[in-house]
């Protein structure tokens, strides 16, 4: 199970908008829309049909589902399609691309660990995730939380995609203790239950917080602001997104216009 609340939180839309994105399989995919008007595509299991909900305003984030079971090669149908729809995008319009999948590509934890899937399915797309500035990746499968810092073939990368494991909705198995060393490209990890929660404030800047179940107070564990390269006046990339700790964004008030 892989709970993510997406909430947008636009200065140029009246009100804030909310969309709860549920993935309960590698192939099943719900959410609730509650305003928050996105462009959101789904390839199917076994034909190449996409599911497109475009209302009538433009959110910020194209999202992306991909099937991590399904055929995925360069002759394959979903990477077709998926070539095709990355194409498509108009970051003027959804400046946020983000993408979900059940298996996770980066993982420092024991279990589920390089998976045939996992690398099979990343030595194919990788490229393509840099080549079209994928700026978020959200994976499930390992029961535990795991943000990565932007990493591209196992390097970590200023520019790359940023990946985040958050398979912690929990399960009758418990959480999924067990960890390698811990690689560069690792920024925090914790094997426990929680929920993530990313908050678009605008083109440039989110906000994305993982909330650790286990406590009877909400706990927040990870507290991390999300800035586009390309907004940085010191930076020597311009895709991508660069971490900064909340801590360090004291003050910092939400509505503020970037």
């Amino acid at each position: 199970v892989f709970p993510l609340l997406l909430h947008a939180i636009l200065n140029d839309f009246d009100q804030a908008r909310n969309v709860l994105i549920h993935v309960a399989s590698a192939n099943m995919f719900t959410f609730t829309c509650h305003g928050l008007c996105i462009t959101l595509t789904l390839p199917s299991l076994h034909t190449l049909t996409c599911l497109s909900v475009t209302p009538s305003q433009v959110g910020p984030a194209h999202i992306v589902m991909l099937n991590s079971y399904m055929d995925f090669n360069a002759t394959s149908d979903q990477y077709k399609w998926l070539v095709q729809d990355l194409k498509r995008v108009d970051r003027s319009v959804t400046p946020w691309l983000i993408c979900n999948m059940h298996a996770p590509w980066y993982n420092s934890d024991v279990n589920h660990h390089n998976e045939p899937e996992e690398m099979g399915m990343r030595a194919a797309m990788e490229p393509l995730f840099k080549q079209y500035d994928v700026d978020l990746v959200f994976s499930g499968h390992v029961h535990a939380y795991e943000r990565m810092y932007p990493v591209y073939n196992n390097v970590t990368t200023p520019g790359a995609t940023t990946y985040i494991n958050i398979g912690d909705g929990g399960n009758r198995e418990g959480p999924a203790f067990g960890y390698f060393e811990q690689p560069s490209w690792s920024a925090f990890r914790e094997p426990a239950f929680g929920h993530g929660r990313l908050d678009l404030v605008n083109g440039t800047h989110a906000h994305f917080t993982w909330h650790k179940n286990l406590n009877t107070e909400p706990t927040i564990s990870d507290d991390v602001w999300l800035i586009h390269n390309s907004a940085r006046e010191d930076s020597d990339v311009n895709t991508g997104v660069f971490h900064v700790a909340a801590r360090e964004l004291d003050g910092f008030a939400p509505s503020h216009k970037f």
